[in-house]
C-alpha cells in the first residue's frame, strides 16, 4: 500500500494514511499486512469494530462528518491497522482526528507510538461526536422553548431532522463503544499501560455519548408528542367554536329560509317595519340559545 507518512521515516515509517478509494487500496502492494486484514480496511461498508488477525489488529472506527456540504450524522469512517512496526490507516474523506493526531505525532518525535496514535485517533473522534451532543441537546431545548413560549409551535420538520441526527449518531456510537471495549478487553501489546488507562477512558466517554444519544432521542420524541398534543387541541378548539357558531346560526338560517319563501301568507311581507321585526326576533333568538349553551355549560 502506498500512502503518506504521518509518522516516523521513510526508512522506518510508524504511521501511513491512505485516502485513496478502496478498490485502488486494494489493488497495491500490502507492504507485508495480512490478507485479512487489508481486505478489512478497505471494505466498501464498514461499521465500527475490533478484529484481531494473524499480524495484525484492525480497528474500525466512526467519527462526524465535518466536511462541507456534509451532514455531520454521515459519519467518516477510519479504518486503522495496528501491526508490530507500523499503523496503517485508510479513510475516504477527510478526518479532522487524523489532522490533530498527525500534528500531535509531529510534535512527539521520536517518542510517537502506535498506542500513542491510536488513542489520539480515538479521543479526538469521541470529543467530536460530544460536541455535536452539546449542539443536539441546545437545539432540543430551544425548540422545548417554543413550545412554553406563546405563539406558533415549533416546526416538525426542524424536530424530525434532530431525531434523524440522533438516530445516525446512535446507530453508529453503540458498535463503536463495543468496538472500543473489545480493544480494552484485549490489551494488545501495542498499547502501553497510561495507553490502555487512556482508551478505558474514551470507552467510558463514548458509552456516555451513547446514553446521551439515547436521552436525546427519548427527550425529541416527548417534545414530538407534547407538539402533536397541541396541534390535536388546537384544531378540536378550531372545531368546537366553529360548531357553537353554526348551531347559533342555524335556527336563524331557517327562519330567513321561511321568510324568504316564494309563497303566500309570508308574515310581514307587506308591512314597511317587516325588517325590524325580523332583526328583533333573530337577536331574541340568538340570545336565547346564547343562555341555554351557557346554562349547559357548552361555552
Amino acid at each position: 500500500m502506498t500512502g503518506q507518512i504521518l509518522a516516523g521515516s521513510r526508512e522506518a515509517p510508524l504511521w501511513i494514511h491512505h485516502s485513496q478509494r478502496a478498490t485502488e487500496v486494494a489493488a497495491s502492494n500490502a507492504d507485508g499486512m495480512p490478507t485479512a486484514a487489508l481486505l478489512a480496511i478497505n471494505a466498501d461498508e464498514t461499521e465500527p469494530r475490533f478484529t484481531r488477525f494473524d499480524g495484525a489488529d484492525v480497528l474500525i472506527l466512526r467519527g462526524v462528518n465535518l466536511n462541507e456540504n456534509r451532514r455531520p450524522e454521515d459519519m467518516v469512517s477510519l479504518r486503522v491497522a495496528v501491526m508490530e512496526d507500523r499503523v496503517e490507516s485508510v479513510a475516504l474523506q477527510r478526518v479532522r482526528a487524523v489532522e490533530d493526531t498527525a500534528e500531535l505525532a509531529r510534535a512527539s518525535g521520536d517518542r510517537a507510538r502506535s498506542g500513542m496514535i491510536l488513542t489520539s485517533l480515538v479521543a479526538s473522534l469521541t470529543s467530536r461526536v460530544k460536541d455535536s451532543l452539546v449542539h443536539l441537546g441546545r437545539q432540543l431545548a430551544e425548540l422545548e422553548d417554543m413550545l412554553e413560549a406563546p405563539g406558533p409551535n415549533p416546526s416538525a420538520q426542524e424536530l424530525a431532522q434532530l431525531r434523524r441526527q440522533a438516530i445516525w449518531l446512535h446507530r453508529f456510537s453503540v458498535p463503536q463503544a463495543e468496538a472500543l471495549e473489545a480493544v480494552v478487553a484485549a490489551e494488545p501489546a501495542w498499547l502501553k499501560d497510561s495507553d490502555l488507562i487512556e482508551m478505558r477512558e474514551h470507552w467510558h466517554a463514548t458509552r456516555r455519548n451513547v446514553a446521551a444519544l439515547e436521552a436525546i432521542r427519548d427527550h425529541s420524541r416527548l417534545i414530538q408528542d407534547r407538539i402533536d398534543q397541541a396541534t390535536a387541541e388546537a384544531s378540536h378548539r378550531a372545531t368546537y367554536i366553529l360548531t357553537i357558531i353554526a348551531g347559533i346560526f342555524l335556527p336563524l338560517n331557517l327562519v330567513a329560509a321561511l321568510l324568504g319563501a316564494n309563497v303566500g301568507g309570508v308574515p310581514w311581507s307587506e308591512d314597511g317595519n317587516g325588517f325590524t321585526y325580523v332583526i328583533i326576533g333573530s337577536a331574541i333568538l340568538a340570545t336565547v340559545q346564547f343562555l341555554i349553551l351557557r346554562r349547559l355549560k357548552w361555552i
